[in-house]
């Protein structure tokens, strides 16, 4: 089986494209070592990320996008085409590809999914409430399986006892400004408490002198360059993190947290992890109340709230779910056809 990646390519906002799509690709590597993967994307960030994790990325020439996309398809001789872009590639271009490729979209909120063959979704209420097409030709599919979480987070637990310590992380860039903010109320109304604060690349980039000089001598550690982020989940209470990627790696290793939204429909999204008592929403827009109500609230429920996902039925999904094996299957029902 021979797999091209195509995510978004900016190393800002385009990396949990890039991540979601690395960690299916290890997956599809544990199950099949004969399997071969490429991955297209532009940006030198990305390329590099991906290339450290020992993947090959495709060239694209600057020339005709949608002839030069399809004969890489074609020279290559791709059985499964996996789209996790935005506003790249529509409807029109998909049906050009050739039906003997299995295509395959993550998390799409654009029309191009009415052309693709099956499409992804995590458990987002927004689903359910989308009028699809009924003549829709994908097979969509929604739920915690689905979720593309890289083995690491499965394979490690927080035991849900306490440890006075959380965690603080808002992702590569926090273009809305959390990380400060968070930390703030943090020191203001939690009290014997550690924090750890992961910094982003791109934050750290544009911010680190500032923040890591107003805050030098309190009970606060700032990690950076951090590539495993599952050891600070499980040492900590909870974590106060902007919901995506993130919020579901957090869940997966049993870690309860409070979810900052950077949209309204972030919001709504975050209602999968906090609607089922496995977190809690802070509300969009964001306002300090109630962060500073979220969070005392978090403190002193934070063992209930681990016990409730550890318990799950949805806990037990996500860390059992395979998107390739799925993949595989409707590569051979397409087949079948």
């Amino acid at each position: 089986m021979r797999y091209l990646f195509r995510c978004d390519g900016n190393s800002e906002i385009g990396l949990g494209h890039v991540i979601r799509c690395l960690n299916i690709s290890h997956e599809i590597c544990r199950n099949n070592i004969q399997a071969t993967i490429y991955f297209l994307v532009e940006n030198s960030y990305c390329r590099k990320v991906i290339e450290d994790r020992g993947f090959c990325v495709v060239p694209l020439k600057a020339g005709n996008y949608e002839k030069d996309f399809l004969a890489v398809i074609d020279d290559l001789s791709i059985n499964v085409l996996v789209l996790d872009i935005r506003n790249d590639i529509d409807a029109n271009f998909i049906k050009k590809v050739p039906t003997r490729v299995l295509v395959v979209s993550i998390d799409d909120p654009e029309d191009k999914i009415e052309a693709c063959d099956v499409v992804f979704y995590p458990p987002i209420p927004q689903i359910s409430k989308t009028p699809f097409k009924k003549n829709l030709k994908p097979k969509i599919l929604v739920g915690w399986n689905y979720v593309s979480i890289a083995q690491q987070f499965k394979s490690i637990l927080n035991n849900g006892r306490k440890k006075s310590r959380i965690l603080i992380t808002c992702g590569s860039s926090d273009p809305n400004g959390y990380t400060e903010m968070i930390l703030g109320v943090c020191l203001r109304c939690l009290h014997n408490v550690a924090i750890d604060v992961v910094l982003g690349a791109n934050y750290f980039k544009n911010n680190s002198k500032f923040i890591l000089a107003k805050y030098d001598n309190m009970n606060v550690e700032f990690h950076t360059n951090v590539d495993n982020l599952e050891y600070y989940l499980i040492n900590v209470d909870f974590a106060i993190l902007t919901y995506g990627q993130t919020a579901f790696e957090a869940f997966c290793t049993g870690t309860p947290s409070v979810l900052l939204p950077i949209s309204e429909d972030h919001y709504q999204s975050s209602l999968s992890i906090s609607a089922e008592g496995f977190g809690l929403s802070v509300n969009y827009p964001v306002e300090l109340i109630d962060v500073e109500n979220k969070l005392v609230a978090m403190m002193s429920s934070f063992k209930k709230v681990h016990s409730q996902i550890a318990k799950s039925t949805e806990f037990e999904e996500i860390r059992k779910g395979s998107i390739s094996d799925v993949i595989n299957i409707c590569f051979e029902e397409k087949g079948s056809y």
